[in-house]
């Protein structure tokens, strides 16, 4: 479903002119704008499948971090499996996987350490992020070039132009914001709000049930 399809189911529930290519104007401008707030608030509800990815890098040798600013956002964080972040490093042709600690943990493990440990294969990993996404922090320091495997939750950014595709299913996201819509007009707007709200419930609830329910997975954010 594309930006401009949301945008136009909404307009037409709300008894509004659709638009064609663009949403200049007022109106249409406020509904893009409620759409992808509520898609925000929709991919924070869980690691919605079509939001994973797999990064394969490597490591550099004498180097404790991997720039992935290329394959992540801001918002992004490492798939959680039973308790265990989904990074792997490869030695040999086997992997293992890295245990997830937080930036200060593995802060607090590298200074006890001191030069007691040498460089070898990593074996925790943390990540700190900026604007332009993460960067992974590996300990120990890696000595040689292993390859990497992470699985990424990547929420979509921001929907602009009326072509783009939304990422997660689009049924929740255009009746959750006809609802905001609704609230944002009170009085104006002489439609029943309840069972509208109702709706736009029972399809996010479809849509978890259908995106979750194939298998025991939990995520958190780094």
């Amino acid at each position: 479903m594309t930006f401009g399809e949301l945008i136009n189911k909404v307009l037409r529930a709300l008894r509004e002119d659709t638009i064609t290519t663009s949403f200049a104007e007022a109106y249409p401008s406020l509904v893009a704008q409620v759409i992808n707030e509520v898609k925000e608030d929709i991919e924070d509800l869980g690691a919605w499948y079509a939001l994973r990815t797999t990064v394969n890098t490597s490591t550099a040798a004498d180097t404790a971090t991997i720039d992935l600013t290329s394959s992540t956002t801001e918002r992004s964080y490492l798939l959680q499996s039973q308790n265990r972040g989904m990074a792997f490093v490869v030695e040999l042709g086997r992997e293992t996987q890295l245990r997830l600690v937080d930036k200060p943990e593995l802060d607090a493990i590298t200074a006890l350490a001191g030069t007691n440990v040498s460089h070898t294969l990593p074996l925790y990993v943390a990540f700190s992020r900026a604007t332009g996404g993460l960067t992974a922090h590996l300990w120990p320091v890696p000595d040689a070039v292993y390859d990497v495997r992470f699985v990424f939750v990547v929420p979509q950014e921001d929907m602009t132009a009326t072509t783009d595709t939304i990422t997660i299913p689009g049924g929740p996201i255009w009746r959750e914001a006809i609802v905001r819509c609704m609230e944002e007009r009170g009085e104006e707007f002489s439609g029943s709000l309840e069972s509208v709200r109702a709706r736009a419930n029972r399809a996010l609830t479809s849509a978890m049930l259908m995106d979750f329910a194939a298998e025991s997975m939990t995520a958190e954010v780094v």
